[in-house]
């Protein structure tokens, strides 16, 4: 099964019409907003477990970053610090607007590439042979 974090299987939300990226993305969304809104700087650690857990399980998991390395590297590694970023400040306990504003970016970002992950057009990695 593709990624399982808190006890749900991602796979458990697919529906036969319905891509698994933007599964993968709205199931991003809740247990990120989640994550944000019991935040607190003392438990730091444990949020950022989740975001770890939100790009391993989730992001990575459901095939996304690689549909994504394939379309476009660099977007990828901009997701990637992305990510990063978030689950430092997390992990060492910044203040709330911060965690929160680390959050909105990643988030941003990943609606940004949804449709380029989703698109079946080929993209030019595609036509020299690189897949």
């Amino acid at each position: 099964m593709i990624g399982w974090l808190a006890g749900a299987p991602l796979t458990a939300s697919l529906k036969a019409d319905e891509p698994a990226f933007a599964v993968a993305v709205e199931t991003i969304h809740q247990r990120g907003e989640a994550a944000v809104a019991g935040y607190q700087a003392s438990q730091g650690i444990a949020t950022g477990t989740v975001f770890s857990d939100l790009y391993f399980d989730v992001f990575e998991g459901s095939g996304m970053e690689m549909a994504l390395a394939r379309r476009d590297e660099a977007l990828k590694v901009d997701l990637e610090a992305h990510f990063s970023t978030l689950i430092g400040a997390a992990m060492r306990g910044a203040p709330r607007a911060e965690v929160e504003s680390h959050w909105r970016a990643l988030e941003g970002r990943l609606h940004e590439v949804l449709p380029l992950v989703e698109s079946r057009e080929p993209s030019w990695r595609n036509w020299f042979g690189f897949r």
